[in-house]
């Protein structure tokens, strides 16, 4: 799913609204969904991409800046970063969380099909910083599966890291 961070003009990239809702409304939904349907599963996981829209590519990168461990070179182009920084899960210890991140910044450009013409542009492009994450658990033993009275609050946490990442940037 795709979200944004804050609420954009209509003429910019499309999503299905904004994050801290959608995302607490839909995990709710699973938590339904997994306290009659989960019984004993390999794995769960928490993905998403959120936009924040911004001027510009090099707005972007400098404002990327405020959420990584360094500076991208606003002066670059495709700048593409990811990194898995590994957690252990408060709700079933010893489980290790991978929490994989990938931040770039994106360019939406309309653009309009005509007959017998081909494509046209349509509109200025739009910007937007992106980070797409994919929270879960980590590989566990052959057979090892998850408590069933386990996988609703274990999902809630790994929306919680998604949450955090989002509102930190890339922190250990």
């Amino acid at each position: 799913m795709i979200f944004a961070a804050e609420p954009a003009p209509a003429s910019t990239f499309p999503s299905i609204g904004a994050f801290e809702s959608l995302s607490s409304e839909f995990v709710q939904s699973c938590c339904d969904w997994l306290s009659t349907h989960a019984h004993g599963a390999l794995r769960v996981a928490f993905g998403s991409a959120v936009l924040l829209p911004v001027p510009d590519r090099e707005t972007g990168y400098r404002r990327l800046a405020s959420y990584l461990p360094f500076a991208p070179d606003p002066t670059a182009y495709d700048f593409l970063y990811q990194i898995n920084r590994r957690r252990e899960s408060t709700v079933l210890p010893k489980l290790t969380v991978n929490r994989l991140s990938r931040w770039s910044v994106a360019q939406f450009q309309g653009f309009a099909v005509g007959l017998p013409a081909g494509p046209y542009v349509v509109g200025d492009p739009s910007h937007a910083c992106r980070i797409e994450l994919d929270i879960n658990n980590a590989n566990r033993e052959e057979g090892a599966r998850i408590p069933a009275d386990c996988a609703s609050d274990l999902l809630r946490e790994l929306a919680s890291f998604a949450r955090d990442i989002i509102q930190q940037g890339d922190r250990p």
